[in-house]
């Protein structure tokens, strides 16, 4: 297997343990034992836990808006389309099988010191979410209503996670189409 997609292997094999059982949780020696891949080849490419962590962070980060905007772009900005649409897209996300919670809510848990890089790409993370969520407000509404927006977001894809079912998600999008008709 070429180098470039052990990697992969190691990222994807990482992401998933970390978000079934935590990123303190896991262990070097199970990533390898999960993928199959060689301790040097894991040091060759991350030589700390902490860089596997970090690039798994990004992984996900690029994953996740790569999947949203590849839906939620399809719809227009106009009459809060977008918006609705951002909010279904966490809809099918909660309601997956692979539904383990918000890998970047887990990091900052995990790593609460802000001064912390798990933590810093968390936060960067959410404030991309929100950068979206206000490019994709229609045009009568204002920063405020974004910030409103996010909140009842997380607020839902948190609620999902610790209920274990999709209530939370589904309530924050009748409360979306309340605010935004």
């Amino acid at each position: 297997m070429p180098a470039s997609k052990k990697k992969q292997l190691l990222l994807e094999t990482a992401l998933s343990l970390f978000m079934k059982e935590g990123f303190l949780a896991v262990g070097i020696d199970r990533i390898l034992a999960e993928s199959g891949v060689a301790k040097m080849t894991l040091y060759k490419h991350f030589p700390t836990k902490q860089a596997l962590i970090l690039e798994t962070l990004e992984y996900r980060d690029h994953q996740f808006f790569q999947s949203l905007q590849q839906y939620a772009d399809t719809f227009s900005i106009e009459n809060g389309d977008r918006l609705k649409a951002i909010f279904n897209w966490h809809l099918d996300w909660v309601n997956s099988a692979s539904y383990r919670g918000c890998a970047f809510v887990g990091a900052a848990v995990a790593f609460p010191e802000s001064t912390e890089k798990a933590h810093q790409l968390a936060a960067k993370h959410k404030q991309k979410v929100l950068t979206y969520i206000a490019a994709s407000l229609p045009l009568q509404n204002g920063n405020s209503t974004a910030n409103e927006i996010m909140l009842m977001l997380e607020g839902a894809i948190v609620l999902s996670q610790i209920h274990a079912n999709a209530e939370p998600m589904k309530q924050a999008i009748e409360w979306l189409k309340n605010k935004i008709t």
